[in-house]
Parts: structure tokens; sequence; C-alpha cells
């Protein structure tokens, strides 16, 4: 219940735990910008609890928490959930988020190709099998890396 001396964050939280979408997600932006005390989890459930609701913009900041990695590791897999969700809701932007994100990942794979092709041709590796074994270890470590939210390892010699 909502007394005439509860502040507007107090009235809201009480709005957002009725179930507001619009409630919810002003306080996940309270909790994750830090207008009440920064509290990324907090922000991260209220986020959640609009998002299933179909809030885009809940969408798209649990999506951004998920890609930066905002009091938890990074997911790129849980962002491009939320912004493939909110891409299928009529969101340009979420849609221009995940070309983006795949395209990245693309240009990643066509780098170990590339990467590959130069190493075989390379007359020092003797054994052409380990050469594509030390990249392709490499560009996996990378993939699993970006998949968990790693930084990239910066390219040796370049």
């Amino acid at each position: 219940m909502s007394s005439t001396n509860d502040t507007p964050i107090e009235t809201l939280k009480t709005q957002a735990d009725a179930g507001d979408a619009q409630a919810q997600f002003e306080i996940g932006k309270f909790f994750q910008v830090g207008g009440v005390t920064q509290d990324y989890a907090q922000a991260r459930i209220y986020y959640k609890k609009a998002s299933e609701q179909n809030h885009i913009d809940a969408i798209l900041r649990l999506g951004n928490m998920y890609e930066e990695g905002e009091g938890m590791d990074k997911n790129i897999a849980k962002a491009v959930e939320c912004y493939t969700k909110a891409a299928a809701l009529g969101c340009v932007e979420a849609k221009e988020t995940v070309q983006l994100i795949y395209d990245d990942l693309s240009n990643s794979v066509g780098k170990a190709i590339l990467d590959f092709a130069k190493a075989a041709q390379d007359p020092l590796f003797e054994n052409k099998l380990a050469a594509m074994r030390v990249i392709l270890f490499h560009y996996s470590n990378e993939a699993e890396k970006a998949k968990l939210g790693a930084p990239k390892a910066e390219p040796s010699g370049a």
C-alpha cells in the first residue's frame, strides 16, 4: 500500500512490485545508473520482470547489461537473445545491434580462415597440421572467450 508520505521512488517500487512494466523499467534504471544505491543485480531483476511483459526499453537495457557485463560476466549469447526479442517486437535499434554482433563474429571466423591459409603457405611450418592446430586452438579459445564475455587477446607480431 502506498501512503501519502511515500517518496516517488517508494511509490514507483510499489507499482513495480504490483506488476507495472513501466514502473519495473524505471526502478531497474534507478538501480542500474545509481538513482538509488547502484545494484546491478536488482536492476537485472526489474528489467527481467518488465521484459517478460515485452517492455522494449527494458529488454534493450537487459541486453546491454549482458553485452557489457554490468554486474556479471559478459554473455553475448544472452545479449543477442534479448536483442532478438526486442527486434521481433519491432525495435529497429535491436535489429541493427544483432547485425553488428553477427558481423563482428563473422569477421573473426573469416580472419581465422585467412590466418590458417597464410600459415599453411609459410615454409617455416614444416608440419601444416601443427600450424592448423595452433590457429584453430587460438581461435576456438577466442570464440569461447567471446561467448563467455572475456576480453579478446591482442594479436602477436602485428
